[in-house]
């Protein structure tokens, strides 16, 4: 068990914010469970947020976003091979940063502090390791958002968001790479200002790398091998079929 009070600021407001976890194994199912609750400032400073999407109309102010947290975890092993990790969750998050696009062209994206909202969510963590030469990892978040008081949707905050990597080492200098994301769509608006989820999305990526030398390689990517057309930000679809090559040298 740990707990502690973390005094933090926000452009001159002060908060003491919890942080309590406990960690307990369960030794007949080789178990860990966790529970706790924290909390902690999310950043949103232009850097931030130009990062996750940069059509951004420049802000005239910013502030951070705080988070409360409760959740329970179960953690473990099925096998040597396989390790689990799954989550459950209740966020209450204030001054959330949400993205809502210019209903003019639909391209340029306002911030809106949402005054308060609640985030349920639930997540799970699977990987699979055989030695050095193979790893396949999964991810998978849920959320959903209610108690809005600013905005009438969580605009920009996927609903459900899925990731699979797979690395495998063919030979001593040849690795192949396999990549799967997948997501439900965010909220936008409308030209008319109606609100509109627009359609769900899937990408593989495929990839190698060759090592030449000990300080040289090639490598060769295939992004959206199924060639599909989908937008994570309104108005800005995604490229199709690519091939992507080079040469890396270290000096």
């Amino acid at each position: 068990l740990t707990a502690a009070l973390v005094p933090s600021w926000n452009n001159g407001s002060f908060a003491l914010l919890p942080d309590v976890q406990l960690e307990t194994f369960i030794p007949d199912k080789n178990l860990v469970l966790q529970a706790g609750i924290k909390g902690n400032y999310v950043r949103q400073t232009f850097r931030t947020l130009a990062g996750q999407i940069p059509w951004i109309q420049q802000p005239t102010e910013l502030t951070h976003a705080k988070n409360t947290e409760v959740f329970v975890a179960l953690k473990g092993k099925i096998n040597e091979a396989f390790a689990f990790r799954i989550k459950g969750s209740y966020q209450r998050r204030n001054n959330a940063a949400l993205m809502v696009n210019d209903t003019k062209d639909g391209k340029t994206f306002n911030l809106l502090f949402e005054e308060a909202m609640n985030i349920a969510g639930a997540s799970a963590e699977l990987t699979w390791q055989k030695t050095d030469r193979i790893t396949w990892s999964n991810q998978l978040t849920l959320q959903a958002f209610s108690g809005q008081k600013t905005a009438q949707k969580a605009f920009g905050m996927l609903p459900f968001e899925w990731q699979s990597n797979f690395r495998m080492k063919v030979l001593d200098k040849l690795t192949a790479t396999a990549d799967a994301y997948a997501f439900l769509p965010t909220w936008h608006l409308n030209r008319d200002g109606k609100v509109r989820q627009g359609n769900s999305a899937f990408d593989l990526n495929l990839g190698a790398a060759f090592d030449i030398m000990p300080k040289m390689h090639l490598w060769l990517q295939f992004h959206n091998v199924l060639n599909n057309t989908y937008q994570r930000w309104n108005n800005y679809q995604v490229l199709g079929f690519q091939v992507q090559g080079g040469v890396i040298v270290r000096f």
